[in-house]
């Protein structure tokens, strides 16, 4: 268990780092941003956001309303605003670049002779006066190395008196695929340092009034978390989809009495954010929620609602994120290493499907940002590398099984015993075999008369044509034992007919013997040496197969009273006078007839009770 759990941590150290190399290489962040988008879609509208936010819409029922252009709004906005106030608002933001005014559009058109030039806009100066009204401005990136703020036109900025405190930035950041998740809530820290520059943003500044803390500060703690005069970007926590937040139409505030006792609730003691949301409008922009878009204003309140309400959007840090995964990715590779490819599948799916879950759970209850494209990349990494180590493991496994038994057993037999689903137990396994001895007749006598080189070239050039039946019938070349060999059919591939095999084998190998007569005649004319015999000894009965032996050196043999019966066998055929004798219990194995000679009831040692044996001398015709 300790080496796959060592091997489990390598996989997900590897897989760990892999991804956090493409994280940082900002492959990775985009697909977490668009399962976090979906998180947004499937919960909807949250409902622990409740905070005094209205967006007072210019939509489409206002433009039919107020045909007038926008350049000519003062009046309107003066009369929207003192409603705002009646109805006990604490903060108004205008999103609209106030660049033009009615006046100026006159005294430009050489108007500025008349009345209209200088009272047109005096209800909206007046109310600017207020100081309760927040107006818009934008950080412009210019070529040099200070970017410049686009403020409201010069007669509106001398109205609110400080900019710093009564002009807020829109700029909003886009990610790379074109949405806003993201925003600064102070945009231009590098300008602090000067008193009349605005460097809020349009949602800090008028969280700033509604709480009436200090617009010159350094560092606001708001709703229990600090906000520092820096350019950090915050994570937003849209309350829902786009018309969530709770709008007033802006016609109701210029026209008395239009507004309803449930709009004038909604006003009190709220912010309010004057914006446009009807059809034509170009601030609208993309956010989590699909491919609907948002209008700014909502966007801005979205932010503001995460300033007040204390929610934010929490990613873990790299090292937490890191040993999240690496923890999960562990967990998963040792499960893989343990399992089969099949069982590992169905984990590697439900791990799939389980990661999805808990990043939602994370996320609806806990606004916590769980790593799910992260954990299932690696874990997926770390099913691949799990599975391709078990192969290259098994491979070189079957590589050496191959090697040890294409030295006993016919290709055939290898390829069974590497593609069966079972393997080949290791260790002893109890099977019904049939078990063949045979050894060459005088061999002292030879070993006498020849030269141990000529004794060791003629066992090979034998053992060469007396193992090729053995290998040609499925049979395993168990061991050689001097001048016996030792065959065993049956295993480690179970067959129905491994006595018939033997029997076919024996028969051949007699064969063999025959032809290996006129070789020895051929090579050793002059020597005298006896004429060259063997006997062979075939017995069927059960037999423990497997790897035996110990740590350092196992061998694959059989060990049991099958084969003490057959090398008695063996031996016997000197008794009886024949070359081939195999048990009653073999021939009665056997489905094949055969001819047979002489029979008896023969004595074994070892054995208390006597052995059927009889002589087979070919195939039945």
């Amino acid at each position: 268990m300790i080496r796959p759990a060592l091997r489990a941590l390598a996989l997900a150290a590897a897989s760990t780092l892999l991804v956090e190399l493409l994280w940082v290489a900002g492959l990775l962040g985009g697909i977490e941003a668009d399962i976090t988008d979906a998180w947004h879609d499937i919960r909807g509208e949250r409902s622990d956001m409740d905070v005094p936010i209205v967006l007072v819409a210019v939509d489409d029922a206002t433009l039919d309303r107020i045909p007038d252009p926008f350049v000519f709004w003062g009046p309107r906005f003066a009369a929207a605003f003192e409603t705002l106030r009646a109805n006990g608002t604490t903060a108004i933001g205008l999103d609209f670049l106030t660049k033009v005014s009615g006046e100026d559009f006159f005294r430009r058109n050489g108007m500025d002779d008349l009345p209209i030039s200088r009272t047109w806009d005096a209800s909206f100066r007046s109310n600017l006066f207020q100081k309760d009204v927040v107006l818009v401005g934008s950080r412009v990136p210019k070529t040099d190395d200070r970017d410049l703020v686009d403020l409201p036109i010069g007669e509106f900025l001398l109205m609110i008196g400080s900019a710093r405190s009564n002009v807020g930035l829109d700029n909003l950041p886009h990610d790379a695929d074109g949405k806003v998740r993201r925003w600064r809530p102070v945009v231009a820290a590098e300008l602090a340092s000067d008193p009349r520059a605005p460097v809020h943003s349009l949602s800090l500044a008028l969280a700033l009034h509604h709480l009436g803390l200090p617009a010159d500060a350094g560092r606001w703690e708001i709703a229990g978390h600090a906000v520092e005069m820096d350019d950090s970007l915050e994570r937003i926590v849209f309350r829902g989809p786009p018309g969530t937040w709770p709008r007033v139409p802006f016609w109701k505030l210029t026209e008395p009495g239009a507004l309803t006792d449930a709009e004038k609730a909604l006003l009190h003691g709220a912010i309010a954010i004057v914006g446009a949301t009807h059809t034509g409008s170009t601030d609208r922009l993309r956010s989590p929620f699909g491919e609907q878009l948002m209008p700014g204003a909502e966007v801005h309140a979205n932010a503001l609602g995460t300033l007040l309400s204390g929610r934010r959007l929490h990613a873990l840090p790299l090292p937490g994120r890191a040993g999240l995964v690496l923890l999960l990715t562990w967990l998963a590779a040792t499960a893989f290493l343990l399992s089969d490819v099949r069982a590992g599948g169905a984990a590697l799916g439900a791990t799939a499907l389980a990661v999805p879950l808990v990043g939602y759970a994370a996320f609806s209850t806990g606004d916590l940002l769980f790593p799910v494209a992260s954990v299932e990349l690696a874990v997926g990494v770390a099913f691949a590398g799990a599975f391709t180590w078990r192969y290259l493991g098994e491979e070189s496994e079957k590589r050496h099984l191959r090697r040890v038994f294409q030295r006993y057993v016919s290709d055939a037999v290898v390829d069974d015993i590497l593609s069966s689903p079972d393997g080949l137990r290791l260790g002893g396994e109890r099977r019904q075999i049939t078990v063949l001895f045979t050894d060459i007749r005088n061999f002292t006598t030879f070993s006498e008369d020849l030269e141990p080189e000529e004794i060791v070239e003629m066992l090979n050039v034998y053992f060469d044509r007396a193992c090729r039946p053995i290998l040609d019938q499925g049979g395993v070349v168990d061991k050689f034992i001097g001048d016996a060999i030792m065959a065993v059919f049956g295993a480690p591939v179970g067959s129905d007919d491994h006595a018939d095999r033997a029997i076919a084998a024996a028969l051949e190998i007699s064969r063999a013997a025959d032809g290996f007569r006129e070789w020895m005649a051929a090579r050793f004319p002059d020597r005298e040496l006896p004429v060259f015999d063997i006997g062979i000894g075939i017995h069927t009965g059960a037999a423990v197969v497997g790897n035996i032996g110990f740590e350092r050196r196992t061998e694959y043999t059989v060990i049991g009273d099958a084969v003490n019966v057959a090398s008695r066998l063996e031996g016997l055929t000197k008794t009886v006078g024949c070359r081939l004798l195999v048990s009653r219990d073999a021939l009665a194995a056997a489905k094949q007839g055969y001819q047979t000679g002489r029979s008896a009831d023969m004595s074994v040692k070892g054995r208390e009770e006597p052995v059927a044996v009889v002589e087979i001398t070919g195939r039945s015709q």
